[in-house]
């Protein structure tokens, strides 16, 4: 093989590993939506715990439950981060029990999310709103 050949080889090898970094940069930095399907209709049940004050209190009510819906379909989580026990502030967990019988649990502890049990980052405002959404459903 030439010189001229090898010089092709590493500049195309050089340009695939760059491609390959700027492929997998933008899968960890674009989010995903993870309740994105999830239906008022679907949730038969939703527990709310928020600590502190440590209180729990089951939702019943079908536009506490739909404005919860509401807002975990426009929750983006980007990368995996189980970090979020280090932080001080209040957490706020939302057991749903689906009419499948499946059972997700979903954590706020602002910028992070917990979807059963797995810390994800997220932006400020869902957090936020999941918060004063339990809030207000504890009477606080």
């Amino acid at each position: 093989m030439g010189v001229c050949s090898m010089k092709k080889v590493i500049i195309l090898s050089l340009i695939c590993a760059v491609i390959i970094i700027l492929v997998v940069l933008l899968l960890n930095l674009s989010g995903k939506k993870p309740f994105k399907v999830l239906q008022t209709d679907d949730v038969i049940k939703v527990e709310v715990l928020v600590r502190p004050p440590n209180t729990t209190k089951e939702i019943s009510d079908s536009t506490q439950i739909q404005k919860l819906v509401e807002i975990l379909n426009e929750v983006v989580v980007y990368k995996k981060d189980n970090s979020w026990g280090e932080y001080d502030g209040q957490y706020v967990q939302y057991t749903i029990t689906k009419k499948n019988g499946e059972i997700i649990t979903v954590g706020s502890y602002n910028p992070f999310l917990i979807i059963n049990d797995v810390g994800y980052k997220t932006k400020y405002k869902p957090c936020e709103d999941l918060n004063a959404l339990a809030n207000s459903i504890i009477g606080k």
